[in-house]
């Protein structure tokens, strides 16, 4: 596990971020979807992991939106009545998912 976590650092290093996976998540000031990097994508993913193994249960910081992360902001929007399998946007971060991510940051 600390092997895990160490090179998740190195990763989210290389990649401009902090390696962070705990901690409050910044508010996000843009929207998301599948393909998006940096230092916006690994707040997201700070924040789902916060959301619990519920939502992520791989709880990766990476920096890099993919599939994994998709799969989260799905069930989070899922949880909050935002939208569900098949919707336009599901996966996405777009206003809605934002706006209900950044009420819960409390930013």
């Amino acid at each position: 596990m600390k092997q895990v976590a160490a090179l998740q650092a190195k990763l989210a290093a290389m990649q401009g971020g902090t390696g962070a996976t705990t901690g409050a998540a910044a508010k996000l000031t843009r929207q998301l979807s599948q393909g998006a990097s940096g230092t916006e994508v690994t707040s997201l993913q700070t924040f789902l992991k916060a959301q619990g193994t519920d939502i992520y249960p791989e709880g990766l910081a990476t920096g890099y939106f993919g599939t994994l992360t998709e799969k989260a902001v799905g069930r989070f929007q899922e949880k909050y009545g935002i939208a569900k399998p098949g919707d336009a946007g599901y996966g996405r971060v777009g206003p809605k998912t934002l706006a209900k991510m950044n009420e819960l940051i409390g930013s």
